[in-house]
């Protein structure tokens, strides 16, 4: 399991892949990268933009490439990471209890305002 940023997932090496999307609200993004950027070179729109148009292109590509692409939501993760993770092991091979035993939804600091 790698994670791979959205723009290096099509530059993988031809192969068969298992490819796990996470879809994030995109103000929750936003808050994100004003926290951990040292520039304001981040928009709302940029990153309504990047899901409306860029994701659904990006997932048809890794599908078309081969890959086998498994889409989550990140609230679905804090909300219910046993019940998302088991989900997502019925093609994954991973402990879905030890995964979910990761999760710590208090953390979750770049919340939507």
């Amino acid at each position: 399991l790698v994670k791979v940023p959205a723009g290096l997932a099509l530059q993988l090496a031809p192969g068969s892949y298992q490819t796990v999307v996470m879809r994030r609200d995109p103000a929750e993004i936003l808050a994100s990268m004003a926290e951990f950027t040292p520039f304001d070179v981040f928009t709302y729109e940029s990153a309504a933009h990047f899901y409306d148009l860029v994701l659904p292109t990006l997932i048809e590509r890794l599908a078309a490439a081969g890959h086998v692409v498994t889409v989550i939501d990140y609230a679905d993760v804090l909300r219910d990471p046993l019940g998302t993770f088991r989900k997502l092991a019925e093609t994954w091979p991973f402990d879905p209890a030890l995964a979910a035993a990761c999760v710590q939804p208090e953390l979750h600091r770049s919340v939507a305002r």
